[in-house]
């Protein structure tokens, strides 16, 4: 609602109740108290506006169901830090503790013991750019989150190394470029691709890797005859993979281009 919407209710009003003045300086008088009296009732609805969207962000926020709240959490441990047992909380927020650099969240399912059991998944890496925790920060996470967390719910914490991509593939470019530039062309862009236009936790997608190849100036076009990624096994990609660390960075040593000059 708007100050003037307010405003005319309350003249409406007015006009209700003190039909029967028709004094000029009361009128006058009437309209400078119906200006203030709006401006006040407008402030108020201002005010409990914001606040009601603030509460309702929290509540949404501390869903055990919501990935916000599983953000957060991971965003605020502090490395190297030990929760207060009393409190259940950092006696002290030190900003420069908290060191994770890429959270991506999502719900999972796993067969156990003949079981479907439902974890939520939370791959991290820290620095950028990123890299997997140290085994002795994975575990002060791992405890962090155990005591964080609700009842009940399976955390599957993931932080690894990047997953390799190597490509096999011809190459039509530029024949003016000399054979070096236009092969380091392509493999930058492929990492520029990787680095850049995935979101961490993402999905690779070739076709999209073909188009922002194909966008620079000295690439005519692109085939992919192989795309593997190894993450502890390889994998063939025929058009799209999630990365099993949540990042994916370029193996240029067993990347294979056939340059072909137009």
């Amino acid at each position: 609602m708007s100050l003037e919407e307010i405003r005319q209710v309350v003249i409406l009003k007015r006009q209700e109740l003190l039909s029967q003045i028709n004094n000029a300086s009361k009128k006058a008088i009437w309209l400078a108290i119906i200006d203030v009296v709006s401006f006040a009732i407008f402030t108020l609805y201002q005010f409990f506006e914001s606040f009601k969207n603030e509460i309702e962000q929290a509540v949404a926020n501390t869903r055990q169901g919501q990935d916000s709240f599983y953000i957060d959490l991971v965003k605020n441990w502090q490395d190297g830090d030990v929760l207060n047992p009393l409190t259940n909380n950092y006696n002290i927020v030190d900003e420069n503790k908290r060191i994770i650099s890429r959270i991506a969240v999502n719900e999972v399912q796993k067969t156990i013991e003949s079981k479907l059991i439902t974890f939520v998944r939370i791959k991290i890496a820290t620095n950028e750019p990123p890299v997997r925790l140290s085994p002795e920060q994975y575990d002060n996470l791992s405890f962090y989150l155990s005591k964080k967390k609700y009842a009940g719910i399976n955390i599957d914490l993931i932080s690894r190394d990047a997953d390799d991509l190597s490509l096999t593939a011809q190459v039509w470019y530029n024949g003016q470029i000399s054979d070096t530039e236009a092969r380091e062309e392509v493999l930058s862009r492929v990492e520029l691709y990787l680095s850049a236009k995935i979101t961490f936790g993402g999905v690779f997608n070739t076709n999209d890797l073909v188009a922002f190849v194909r966008e620079s100036a000295i690439i005519n076009n692109i085939k992919f005859t192989l795309i593997e990624v190894n993450a502890d096994e390889a994998f063939t990609v025929d058009m799209t993979y999630e990365s099993v660390a949540g990042y994916i960075k370029l193996d240029r040593e067993n990347t294979s281009l056939v340059m072909i000059p137009q």
